[in-house]
């Protein structure tokens, strides 16, 4: 699946969407080898995000403009995002 964000920046991402238990919240998670500052300079301040895939569907994410959680988990990056209020 990808991902293009409100920037123009395309990426694949293995999952996307938003916990059932905190709709506030947006994670995803995908490989990046780039620093994690590099990364982070890219999705924090977005408004939009939007998710192509054939299995889930199309879906767009409005408001995730606030990074707040990465981390490396082996060759994987886990991003967290928070809509702004």
């Amino acid at each position: 699946m990808t991902i293009t964000t409100s920037q123009n920046k395309t990426y694949t991402v293995q999952w996307i969407d938003t916990p059932i238990i905190n709709a506030g919240s947006l994670v995803m998670q995908m490989a990046d080898p780039r620093p994690l500052p590099e990364i982070a300079a890219e999705f924090d301040g977005l408004t939009e995000i939007s998710r192509q895939d054939e299995n889930q569907g199309d879906k767009v994410f409005t408001g995730f403009s606030t990074l707040v959680g990465i981390k490396r988990i082996g060759d994987d990056v886990l991003i967290q995002m928070e809509a702004t209020v």
